[in-house]
């Protein structure tokens, strides 16, 4: 009795989900507003996530920043990078600690990713698909 009820739980529970879309809808990719980038490849944002990719196409530096201790975090990890909050973290350690990579920002919420992107020159950064992003730039990431 108890298992099939644990079952009749779960299925409802996938079919309730299936019908949600996502938490926010989507994710948006911003960069500060003087950016010359309009759009990005995914191919190299999952790059920029896992550090092999550090500059510019005019050479500057990326000034990468990553939604941290939220659900944004989740869904942009495994949508852009592949990996999971535990796994992106521990690569990056293992990045700064051979000295090959500063970690990137970390933003709490929507406002202080926002705040972060439009300060920074060449910072790229996330924001759920309904922040005020007007302070910003929203680039098309591509496939």
């Amino acid at each position: 009795m108890k298992a099939t009820n644990c079952r009749l739980k779960f299925l409802l529970g996938l079919l309730i989900l299936s019908f949600v879309p996502s938490l926010f809808g989507e994710v948006v990719v911003v960069v500060n507003a003087d950016s010359p980038v309009t759009s990005i490849s995914r191919e190299t944002l999952k790059n920029i996530l896992s550090g092999k990719e550090k500059f510019w196409s005019d050479g500057s530096n990326i000034e990468l920043a990553v939604p941290s201790g939220n659900a944004l975090e989740a869904e942009v990890l495994k949508e852009f990078a592949g990996m999971d909050a535990t796994r992106f973290k521990t690569h990056w350690r293992r990045l700064v600690f051979s000295g090959r990579a500063k970690n990137p920002s970390e933003c709490k919420d929507d406002a202080s990713m926002l705040e972060l992107v439009s300060d920074k020159d060449n910072a790229l950064g996330f924001v759920s698909a309904g922040a005020d992003t007007s302070s910003v730039k929203k680039i098309e990431v591509t496939d």
